[in-house]
This record gives structure tokens, sequence and C-alpha cells, in this order.
């Protein structure tokens, strides 16, 4: 008797996926994972048992979920691409209640350091 060889599981390393923008729902999400680990080069694919048409139209529908998902996520990309990088804001005034004399506190607005104004 030789020894079975267990089947081999999709290898992929968990990898971060870059963005996941315009993507709607989590199973979209989780689809769109599972098309980038499909994709990539390491998969192995696990034997597949059941009747090849189920597959087959089970790929297809894959195939143009994952083509939609894509396709939005590349013009989320776009999107964001476009919008204008948020203007620096300017240095804010900071004011201070100051301690003047017994009973006096006098509002005072405070620059770089501590010069007080």
């Amino acid at each position: 008797m030789d020894k079975v060889s267990p089947a081999p599981q999709i290898v992929a390393e968990k990898q971060k996926v870059e963005g996941t923008k315009g993507l709607r729902s989590r199973r979209e999400k989780l689809l769109f994972r599972r098309g980038k680990l499909l994709l990539s080069k390491d998969a192995v694919q696990k034997p597949y048992k059941g009747s090849h048409e189920t597959l087959a139209r089970h790929n297809e529908h894959v195939d143009k979920l994952l083509a939609k998902i894509l396709e939005r996520h590349k013009q989320a990309k776009e999107k964001q691409a476009k919008k204008k990088p948020a203007k620096k804001k300017p240095m804010k005034k900071k004011l201070f209640l100051v301690w003047v004399r017994i009973g006096q506190w006098r509002l005072r607005i405070k620059l770089k350091g501590d010069e007080f104004l």
C-alpha cells in the first residue's frame, strides 16, 4: 500500500489585499480576495468533485463577478486619484486663559512658542 498524498490545498500567502475601495459587500470583498489568491501563480487548485457543467457555470459566474468587482475597484481608484489632495490647514491660534491679577483672568492668544499677545 502506498501512501495517499493529501489533496493539494490552495497555497497562497495570506496577503493583505491592497485596498478594497469600491467593493460593496463583505461577499464581494471575499470574492475579490479569493480572486487575487486564485490569480496568484503559486495557488494550487483542489481537484473538483462534481459535475463539470456546474463547475463551468460557477466559474463563469465568479469570473463575471470578479470582472465587475475589479472594474469597480479600478474606477474607485481613478476617482480617488482625481480628488484634490487636502489643503494644509493654517496654524491655529490657541486661546488661553491667563491669570493676570487676583480675581482676573485674561484671554490670551498663544502663537508659536510661548509668546503671548
